[in-house]
């Protein structure tokens, strides 16, 4: 398994300067008077649309194809909490096996008053065939609400099938930014090992509002979603995951690794902010060697976080105009490409959007002017990662005469065909006041 990143972006002022905060004016020394202004240019711009509303509740589907009872009896303890963290007033419960049958929303299935549908009881199961495929499909075409599956995930129709049957699926669920987190918790069938599987599918507008309510949240906060797992339950994150950037006065600033930037009118500076900064003092002391490193940094404390994504080492990049002479006219600026720079400080695993030392040495003299950049931070690549030893050990099984490899390839073939597409993380807004 994989570490969650924790990467600090640290855009921090040298020795000595005074970073002058303009989120209410600036007064005479800067060009921005006023917010407003700011969110009009920002508005004029940003293209994206509100995050989807999510529903609270939870679909849940059981398989309870024969065979299966061995699988659930085996997990009780874990299949009984994640029935419990999906227990909610709206949350629909479904039927697996031959074709899909609902059972009923809000309904308490280990309640004795529902003996037909109790997973403890062995009577339960007796479908001969396992419908997984059209779960699934159902599970994709349900938008805005995340979805269990309970399942061993060997889809039976007139025997088992070992391909990756479940790829287009989950390409398709991929496609639209959810996520599906593996949860395999291990019992014993016919003296050998084998895995009983919880599939979690999130979509991303439940991971954008952030309900600490979600199956995803509580599983998260109860250990689950780590490298070590929890009482034997091996986690395997696939897609894209949460992202967000925070800044030092603790509120966090969400946004997804492959989601448009998201405008809250009641919040603008959820996805811009905009420092005013005095010029003279950043530009006193630079050597054309750059000599003095904590002495090029332009801004301080924003962190970028992230979990339950299968994309690891990150790299980021900047797009930067100079926007002073269209700032009024809502026009783009031209582009600066050499201007700024994303820095790695390899020790502290920090990262620093400074002034590039090429711009100082093409620039020996300061401007008598104050410039306006429009700085975007981007998250320009990320390599999809997986620990193929670990996944063929859990997410694989034989059966006595084949290799089961469908729920390892479905997912690995189906996150692989979705490119890494470079995101927007945050929009800076800088101005150097002379």
């Amino acid at each position: 398994m994989r570490n969650t990143p924790i990467l600090l972006i640290s855009l921090f002022v040298g020795i000595g300067l005074v970073a002058l905060l303009c989120f209410n004016g600036c007064g005479s020394s800067c060009l921005i008077q006023d917010e407003p202004s700011i969110i009009a240019y920002h508005k004029a711009f940003d293209k994206s649309s509100p995050i989807a509303k999510s529903s609270d509740s939870t679909d849940v589907y059981i398989d309870y194809s024969d065979g299966m009872y061995e699988a659930i009896d085996g997990c009780k303890d874990f299949v009984k909490q994640i029935i419990n963290y999906s227990d909610k007033k709206e949350s629909s419960y479904y039927n697996v096996g031959d074709g899909v049958k609902p059972m009923g929303a809000g309904i308490k299935i280990y309640s004795p008053s529902n003996p037909s549908i109790n997973p403890t009881e062995p009577k339960n199961f007796q479908e001969h065939k396992s419908d997984l495929d059209l779960a699934i499909d159902q599970i994709v075409k349900t938008q805005g609400k995340e979805a269990i599956f309970i399942t061993d995930f060997e889809l039976y129709k007139n025997g088992p099938d070992p391909n990756p049957w479940a790829t287009r699926q989950f390409t398709e669920w991929f496609a639209a930014k959810g996520t599906i987190d593996v949860f395999a918790k291990p019992y014993t069938k016919n003296g050998s090992t084998r895995h009983l599987y919880v599939l979690l599918f999130t979509p991303y507008s439940v991971l954008a509002n952030d309900n600490a309510n979600n199956v995803r949240t509580r599983l998260q906060k109860d250990g689950y979603m780590s490298e070590n797992g929890k009482d034997e339950v091996v986690w395997f994150p696939f897609g894209y995951g949460r992202h967000w950037v925070k800044t030092d006065d603790g509120k966090t600033k969400l946004n997804g690794l492959l989601a448009p930037i998201q405008a809250f009118p009641d919040v603008p500076n959820n996805v811009w902010d905009y420092y005013c900064l005095n010029y003279p003092q950043i530009y006193e002391g630079m050597t054309d060697e750059y000599t003095k490193p904590a002495e090029k940094y332009v801004l301080n404390n924003i962190v970028y976080n992230s979990t339950g994504c299968g994309f690891t080492k990150p790299q980021f990049d900047l797009q930067v105009e100079d926007i002073t002479n269209t700032f009024e006219t809502k026009k783009a600026g031209t582009p600066v490409p050499d201007m700024f720079e994303v820095k790695n400080n390899d020790k502290t695993g920090e990262f620093q959007i400074c002034i590039s030392p090429k711009f100082i040495k093409a620039h020996p003299t300061l401007s008598q002017n104050n410039q306006l950049f429009k700085i975007q931070l981007r998250v320009a690549d990320a390599a999809w990662e997986k620990d193929e030893a670990k996944q063929k050990e859990v997410l694989q099984w034989n059966d006595g005469t084949r290799q089961m490899e469908a729920l390892d390839k479905s997912l690995s073939t189906a996150i692989e065909s979705n490119k890494f597409s470079p995101v927007l993380l945050y929009t800076y807004y800088i101005e150097l006041s002379n």
